[in-house]
């Protein structure tokens, strides 16, 4: 009787035993599905980006590939800074000396720009920069360096305008000499930072979506 007695409850224990390494088991299951499906999720999240910049990518390409065009032997330069195309003209082919106004030379220059950028539907900012050395007092009308390059940059604004440009697209700001591209210290360095830039804008479209949960 006592023998199985004891059988019984060997066999109870190895039930429960049983019983309980199936619930980790499936817990386990149910772990390795969920980390599956988190990774796959990532993995599609990853591919759209790449997706996203590989297009990006390619409208920068087209669009400098037509501003070279336009521009043809002009000094410039295009460069690509914090994710974003960037036109480089430097300020002797736009303005004299200490001067704001555009003269003819840079009139003809952002003509041609025009030319390209008004055919996209993008927003645009002119970026006014200096080098380091401070105004004189015979540039009268011009409290920094920051207020000379805003104002450069206000007036590449208005002819960009007057050649075509939508004003919604256009912003102009002034960065004076503080995001020098080169050494301040040397001649050709200082004419390097004397620059008005115009920034392309992504688009919405062009740029990763962000989760809701912040």
């Amino acid at each position: 009787m006592l023998t199985r007695i004891a059988g019984v409850v060997l066999i109870s224990a190895m039930f429960v035993s049983g019983c309980a390494h199936s619930k980790k088991l499936q817990t386990d299951l149910d772990s390795c599905h969920a980390e599956i499906t988190k990774l796959h999720k990532q993995g599609n999240a990853l591919s759209d980006l790449a997706s996203l910049a590989n297009a990006r990518a390619n409208a920068y390409k087209d669009l400098a590939r037509l501003l070279r065009d336009a521009l043809g032997d002009m000094e410039f330069e295009i460069a690509i800074v914090d994710g974003r195309l960037v036109l480089r003209l430097p300020t002797a082919i736009l303005f004299e000396s200490g001067k704001a106004m555009i003269k003819p030379s840079g009139d003809d220059a952002l003509k041609k720009v025009a030319g390209v950028l008004k055919t996209r539907d993008r927003l645009f900012i002119i970026a006014g920069h200096t080098d380091n050395v401070a105004l004189r007092a015979t540039d009268a009308g011009y409290e920094s360096n920051r207020h000379l390059g805003w104002k450069r940059a206000d007036n590449a604004r208005k002819i960009l305008v007057k050649h075509g440009m939508a004003e919604k697209q256009l912003v102009s700001s002034g960065f004076g000499e503080f995001f020098p591209v080169a050494d301040n210290k040397t001649d050709a360095g200082k004419a390097e930072n004397r620059r008005i830039e115009i920034i392309v804008l992504p688009k919405v479209s062009e740029l990763p979506t962000i989760s809701s949960d912040i």
